[in-house]
């Protein structure tokens, strides 16, 4: 999708920081891109119905299989890791 609405450069671009700095940002610390919230807003606005989605890849979408995460127990209260003083 970056490259359909040229919002970054290629990997191994000169300059890879030449973004569009209101979907995407180049992190140097990484060497890696950080997108946006108003990317995932644009990307879904894009590509939110079935409809859309065929037009932009000409296929149908796919449901991926979700894993499900083993329940984790619940916190203890913050009063009970306080100490008497």
């Amino acid at each position: 999708m970056w490259r359909r609405f040229g919002v970054r450069p290629a990997t191994g671009a000169p300059d890879p920081c030449a973004t569009d700095a209101k979907y995407c940002i180049y992190s140097e610390a990484f060497g890696a891109y950080v997108y946006t919230p108003a990317w995932v807003k644009k990307i879904v606005r894009e590509i939110g119905t079935i409809e859309k989605y065929r037009s932009v890849f000409g296929r149908e979408p796919r449901m991926k299989r979700v894993t499900q995460f083993p329940k984790q127990p619940k916190a203890s209260s913050p009063q009970q890791h306080s100490k008497s003083a």
